[in-house]
């Protein structure tokens, strides 16, 4: 999109949302602005999720994301999960770090990919079999609370699970984790990079 349509969206609730909260076009009660409308039927777009991620006094940075279909439930609780993470990481941000970031990895991307998918079957980060399990709810947007009905589990269980998943991927918190098995991306595998071949 040429422009953002978060203020369109938000309105007046666009310098007073909190940091990191989603905010869903088809979850709107009152009826669609006509440029947000317009703007997405023009480009066949089903949905538009705004995520504020910082608020001054001067100014507000969004992220605005644009969908061809209806999000199904488990990428609204990646969405849902990752807000926070994503508002704190922009305002800690170096400035002048995202672009270079950015071409960096625009350089890299000839290189061919290595390395396995945590949930791929070669198993990289050497997950039990629950270990394994839970990770295959967390991927499909399940909760902890859904989490313990679906395993029959403790919570003290699952807490457990959880901490060696973290200490396994390197994850630092349950956002990390799902955003690593989401994307399918190569695992990091004993703290050497193994992404990419130069």
């Amino acid at each position: 999109m040429e422009q953002s349509f978060a203020g369109d969206l938000l309105g007046d609730y666009l310098d007073k949302a909190k940091k990191g909260s989603t905010w869903y076009r088809s979850m709107q009660d009152e009826d669609v602005p006509p440029a947000v409308a317009s703007a997405l039927a023009r480009r066949n777009l089903i949905e538009m999720v705004v995520i504020p991620l910082e608020i001054s006094d001067r100014w507000v940075d969004t992220l605005e994301l644009h969908f061809t279909e209806k999000l199904r439930q488990y990428q609204q609780a990646v969405l849902t999960t990752l807000g926070d993470t994503l508002s704190r990481t922009w305002h800690n941000r170096a400035r002048g770090m995202f672009t270079e970031s950015l071409l960096k990895s625009a350089a890299k991307q000839a290189a061919p990919l290595i390395g396995s998918p945590i949930l791929s079957a070669d198993n990289p980060a050497r997950l039990s079999r629950s270990e394994y399990r839970v990770c295959l709810l967390l991927r499909h947007g399940q909760s902890p609370d859904q989490m313990l009905a679906e395993l029959g589990i403790k919570e003290s269980t699952l807490r457990t699970h959880l901490s060696n998943l973290y200490s396994k991927t390197g994850a630092r918190n349950l956002a990390e984790l799902t955003f690593q098995l989401v994307s399918g991306l190569p695992f990091e595998l004993g703290g050497a990079k193994s992404g990419r071949v130069a």
